[in-house]
């Protein structure tokens, strides 16, 4: 078989040849679907396909006595192979069969079937069909979409996930000197419903998964680590979750701690949003139409004061036509009561500090009493307090948990598309799969590890 057909059906194996009971026309012929109320020899009889007629025979010895086997007829398989032409195919296999009757030196009647290189034994699907699915199963697709697109059932794609566990063991004698670390929502998984991802922020690479973010769980996972692999850990970026301070501190001897800067101004942000809300609310009677601003406005309100417009005029409605720049309509919005405008002068205080990572700013914000601040923002300068020596040490790294956020969301695409899993196992995989792990490569291997062998 030349290498043209070699490549277009899929096939490894340089001894098979097309079958000469067909003529060169005939070896590749389009089958017609067969109405369901005749019989098939195979499932995609049932639809359009292209058939390609092949026959496996080379001389094959005894196991038992050495000699060479008699020939004994053939026996017809249908294998799976590459689409052609956006069809299905099928290989149409001839193998050869072959007999060593009882005689001397061989103590029993012995037969053989030939085999074919690139498919396992009994197996009906080529390697090369599988490998699609793998690489598959590395793009934001369902499982059930894949098996369509290569006319596969949706278990054979399910049954590749165990093949691939070896390539995602975790290497528990190296950690990068700096790791970060989130939460995610992963269902019934974990008794608290969130799982973890871990990251090396250097590179952007996701390291693991973690089943659920417990201190039992956490505990339990990085124990498996040498010691000497977690002494050389440095740095750790987690988010603001008290708990995982006193973790870090007991697995990571040599680690310092760095806050997450983007859950600082989550917490802001959520806040002055509640205090707008408080605000619309208060005005609703007095004066209709500046609550049906902060209503419709909210994002100006809060927009970073440095991304708004101040030089374009538009006209608004609900301020008697005036003409206003975003600026000038935030400053109206803001001045409708002095606690909003207050908010709205610390979230804005905390994005300048946090984005341009200024030291002078944050500590300006840290010497805010707690009584001057609405009841909302309190927490949040309760935890720029709490946290300003991490906070402080992630102006000086530049590391954040930002690619890690991405991650998750890349996860949160992955449970939508697959309808949710009910394999934690599958589910690690997948997303190891998607986020391009560094540690995989599409090289298909039996159940103990090795490199399959021909069938």
């Amino acid at each position: 078989m030349n290498e043209y057909i070699k490549n277009l059906t899929g096939l490894t194996d340089n001894l098979i040849k097309f079958s000469p009971k067909f003529k060169d026309s005939e070896r590749i012929k389009v089958i017609q679907a067969v109405p369901s109320s005749q019989s098939v020899h195979h499932q995609f009889e049932r639809m359009t396909h292209n058939e390609v007629y092949l026959r496996q025979s080379y001389p094959s010895a005894c196991p038992h006595c050495g000699r060479l086997m008699r020939k004994n007829g053939f026996k017809t398989v249908y294998l799976k192979g590459l689409d052609i032409a956006g069809l299905p195919t099928i290989l149409v296999v001839e193998k050869q069969k072959y007999i060593c009757p009882r005689q001397k030196g061989c103590p029993e009647l012995t037969t053989d079937l030939a085999r074919i290189h690139g498919i396992d034994k009994n197996h009906q699907i080529l390697d090369k069909v599988k490998q699609q699915a793998l690489l598959a199963l590395t793009e934001k697709r369902s499982v059930k979409d894949i098996s369509a697109n290569l006319h596969i059932s949706e278990g054979t794609v399910n049954r590749l996930f165990p093949q691939l566990a070896p390539q995602f063991k975790a290497n528990y004698k190296f950690l990068p000197p700096v790791i970060a670390f989130d939460d995610f929502s992963s269902g019934k998984f974990a008794a608290t419903q969130m799982s973890m991802a871990l990251m090396n922020p250097q590179t952007h690479e996701l390291l693991d998964i973690i089943e659920s973010r417990n201190s039992y769980a956490l505990r339990k996972y990085f124990y498996r680590y040498d010691f000497h692999a977690r002494a050389k850990v440095k740095l750790v970026i987690v988010d603001l979750y008290q708990p995982y301070r006193t973790i870090v501190r007991d697995l990571f001897p040599n680690a310092l701690i760095v806050a997450d800067r983007f859950h600082i101004i989550a917490q802001a942000y959520r806040a002055v949003n509640q205090i707008r809300i408080q605000t619309m609310k208060a005005v609703k009677e007095s004066n209709p139409a500046l609550s049906r601003a902060l209503k419709r406005y909210w994002r100006y309100v809060l927009k970073d004061r440095t991304d708004l417009d101040w030089q374009s005029f538009r006209r608004y409605r609900v301020f008697g036509g005036a003409q206003l720049t975003e600026v000038e309509l935030t400053d109206r919005l803001t001045n409708a009561s002095e606690e909003l405008l207050g908010a709205y002068n610390y979230y804005q205080a905390s994005l300048h500090a946090m984005h341009n990572r200024n030291i002078k700013s944050l500590e300006a914000l840290l010497t805010i009493k707690l009584t001057a601040l609405p009841q909302p923002l309190r927490k949040t300068q309760r935890t720029l307090r709490n946290h300003q020596n991490e906070i402080k040490r992630s102006f000086e790294t530049f590391y954040s948990n930002g690619p890690l956020e991405g991650t998750n969301n890349l996860i949160k695409v992955i449970k939508r598309i697959a309808f949710g899993y009910r394999s934690f196992y599958n589910f690690r995989l997948r997303i190891l799969l998607v986020a391009k792990n560094p540690h995989f490569k599409i090289k298909l291997r039996d159940k103990k590890g090795h490199p399959r062998r021909a069938a």
